[in-house]
């Protein structure tokens, strides 16, 4: 999981607790989840009851090769 996933969905709670939807408490618990979550399956399940629907992975980045030597 990268950091602009968990930058995502940390901000997908920071909008349901100024919405009210979430306690400062259970802001406080799911945030901390998401920012030690080492898979996007360890975080997207904090944020699955929210609206808005699931928050999407971010496509890797992909490298560029070097070219096989002949």
């Amino acid at each position: 999981m990268s950091d602009a996933d968990r930058d995502r969905i940390a901000d997908r709670l920071r909008a349901a607790f100024g919405e009210g939807r979430l306690s400062a408490e259970e802001f406080d618990e799911r945030l901390s989840k998401v920012l030690a979550a080492r898979t996007f399956g360890e975080a997207q399940p904090l944020v699955a009851d929210l609206p808005g629907g699931p928050v999407s992975v971010s496509a890797p980045e992909q490298a560029e090769l070097p070219p096989r030597p002949r």
